[in-house]
């Protein structure tokens, strides 16, 4: 190396007095995560919305530790960086890492980038990249973690969810909304993760750098716990409990100010997520220290950013797109009336025809459970068969005993061959409409296939480009 490039390394090195979590740490790779896949996200540099420094950076670092060290096998590993990270593509990153999982794999879910509350007031929202300021762009251009963590169900031992994002819809200085006029808040309440599920998340209320850095927190720390520097017994080995601890301890020490500590769910809060981990952490009230005693820059006053006005063919476009509503509702803002299933399949069969199949079969599988016809013909047509039957094997009977015979048989017949309608007729196939969580999953992928597929239709069709 040059003098002159020595220099600029170690001008790189010092500018922070937080250690690089880029590099590959010392030692072979683990390998323990060859049967594991992953999706990485960290949006720095949203559309519109004010930047968020170090998020898209922080997600690199995640992804090189990923495949480096924990050993994800690339072709498995899903990095998404600013633009990249929109709605769609983190549920189709999701759907696809979720198959790609091995016998005994870990699935992970890295999100760096802003958040908001669920109008409900029951999830968080992962903000899309191309979201913008307004309430219902939040809505329509983000994901609810819990979808995103539904996508991601498969057949996987472990899904270890990272979420770096404060879901109070605040920027990253905690204060000023993404919305703006709107009042940041926190979600009331939020759903357990599903068994095997573990939840790793940053403060609700805020997000943003460590003091002296330009990384967001919660990610940076986390990725240094599984380094090493969270090895809190000396094992070499890293547990969600352990990192998570790291994470809060030392945001304790470095911004007491936060309002809230990082938190962890699910079970087993024991899973390792880290081998091997050795690398030794910094010194964090010598960081602290130095940071504290180079007084920080006059900040600059905050401008408003007022997203463009759209185009007239951005326009009608929006006029004419479909989107799904909380509530579960397929939309359009040119129809007052959400839109049917049959309406989905009939516009997105010529382009998705797969997808319009798997929502026409499942479709017509529910419809099974609701028909009164499947509950109804086959114990009355079984009734009347036994019905028959009692009274042809009363006939049968001398004339002495007929009264009793037809008394007993008839009634018997009738109740018996009912109850062997609905047990091998109607409950098969009246059963059969009830769906699993996976069928559930695929239904959802499916309609939301065809949606993006009628969507992108449109745009080609009025001249734009593809989002």
């Amino acid at each position: 190396m040059t003098p002159s490039l020595a220099a600029l390394a170690m001008l790189a090195v010092t500018a922070s007095p937080w250690p690089t979590v880029d590099a590959t740490p010392a030692g072979a790779p683990s390998g323990t995560g060859a049967q594991d896949a992953a999706v990485i996200a960290g949006v720095s540099r949203p559309f519109v919305l004010p930047p968020l420094s170090g998020a898209a950076e922080n997600a690199t670092s995640w992804f090189t530790w990923l495949t480096r060290v924990r050993g994800v096998p690339l072709e498995h590993a899903h990095l998404l960086r600013d633009g990249e990270a929109t709605r769609e593509r983190l549920l189709a990153a999701a759907d696809k890492a979720r198959t790609e999982v091995g016998p005994g794999g870990t699935l992970w879910i890295v999100f760096i980038g802003y958040g908001a509350p669920a109008p409900a007031g029951d999830d968080g929202l992962l903000v899309g990249a191309d979201a913008q300021p307004t309430e219902l762009s939040l809505l329509e251009r983000s994901v609810a973690q819990s979808q995103l963590l539904s996508a991601a169900r498969g057949a996987q031992r472990a899904t270890v969810a990272i979420f770096d994002a404060a879901f109070s819809g605040a920027a990253a200085d905690g204060v000023a909304p993404l919305v703006p006029g709107s009042q940041a808040t926190l979600p009331l309440r939020t759903a357990a993760p599903a068994a095997g599920t573990v939840l790793l998340s940053s403060s609700d209320a805020r997000t943003g750098p460590l003091p002296g850095h330009d990384r967001p927190a919660f990610s940076y720390l986390l990725l240094g716990a599984l380094r090493g520097w969270g090895d809190g017994n000396g094992d070499g080995r890293v547990t969600a409990a352990e990192a998570v601890a790291y994470a809060q301890h030392a945001l304790v020490v470095a911004a007491p100010d936060r309002p809230q500590p990082p938190s962890v769910s699910g079970a087993p809060l024991d899973v390792v997520l880290s081998d091997d981990a050795r690398e030794r952490g910094p010194d964090l009230l010598a960081v602290v220290n130095s940071v504290r005693s180079v007084a920080p820059p006059p900040s600059p006053g905050t401008v408003p950013i007022v997203p463009p006005p759209p185009s007239a063919r951005e326009q009608a476009f929006r006029e004419r797109e479909i989107y799904l509503s909380f509530d579960r509702k397929w939309l359009r803002r040119d129809r007052p009336e959400p839109l049917a299933r049959q309406d989905l399949i009939d516009a997105g069969r010529p382009l998705a025809p797969d997808a319009a199949r798997l929502v026409e079969d499942i479709t017509s599988r529910q419809a099974r459970l609701g028909n009164p016809l499947v509950w109804v013909l086959p114990p009355v047509a079984g009734g009347l068969v036994g019905a028959a039957g009692g009274i042809a094997i009363g006939a049968a009977v001398p004339s002495t005993h007929q009264g009793l015979a037809y008394a007993i048989a008839v009634p018997v017949g009738t109740v018996l061959l009912a109850g062997i309608g609905t047990l091998a007729v109607s409950m098969p196939i009246g059963l059969s409409g009830l769906l699993s969580e996976d069928d559930k999953h695929r239904l959802d992928n499916a309609e939301h296939e065809l949606a993006d597929a009628i969507n992108a239709a449109e745009r080609n069709k009025l001249g734009l480009e593809p989002r």
